[in-house]
């Protein structure tokens, strides 16, 4: 949470005026699946409920940012996204075996072009539908550790995503930003880098 809280304070102070919405995932869900299935006398008590979301234990509403929930009240999560332009953004509960597999599978059950976050790797698949259109499926890489504790042979890239939206029509652009073992990415003709060190 502390961690969190630092990042959270630096994206507002470098964007201080952009909208940011904080999009619940099934890691984020665990504190009220914890809630439901271990405590539920907590859970059902709504003062309890209410104080025990990362909502109120990180400062969201201060640094104005909207966060998502998912829509489910059981201990199951949900696909919880929001939809961008033309573009669903989410994360959501599916992952396939290889990269851009999983967009490609969200894209052939929804019908809807979509930007994933749920399996940590970059990737792109794109389908043509009958009359011309062209529906998209990305997957948006992760920014935590490669090495996690619980597996050795996590296939995930670093990298995020930035999304360009047509205020008018809602068409989108995805532009991938993938980060390299350096932690450098290139952003048009810019190269930035991190100093894991400092």
């Amino acid at each position: 949470l502390a961690i969190a809280e630092r990042l959270l304070r630096k994206f507002r102070a470098l964007v201080p005026n952009a909208k940011i919405d904080w999009i619940e995932g099934n890691h984020c869900f665990r504190l009220r699946k914890y809630l439901i299935e271990k405590a539920p006398e907590l859970a059902r008590s709504k003062r309890i409920r209410g104080h025990l979301t990362i909502q109120h234990l990180l400062p969201l509403e201060e640094l104005n940012i909207t966060y998502h929930p998912s829509p489910v009240r059981t201990g199951n999560w949900a696909s919880t996204y929001l939809k961008v332009g033309k573009l669903y953004v989410g994360h959501f509960n599916s992952v396939k075996s290889s990269s851009g597999m999983t967009g490609k599978g969200l894209v052939d059950k929804l019908g809807v072009s979509v930007l994933q976050g749920h399996t940590h790797r970059m990737g792109w698949n794109m389908r043509r539908v009958l009359g011309g259109g062209v529906l998209e499926g990305w997957e948006n890489g992760c920014l935590c550790s490669l090495e996690p504790s619980y597996t050795s042979t996590a296939d995930w890239q670093l990298g995020f995503s930035v999304v360009k939206v047509h205020r008018k029509t809602g068409d989108f652009r995805v532009i991938p930003m993938p980060i390299n073992h350096k932690y450098e990415v290139w952003y048009g003709d810019k190269l930035f880098s991190y100093d894991k060190k400092s």
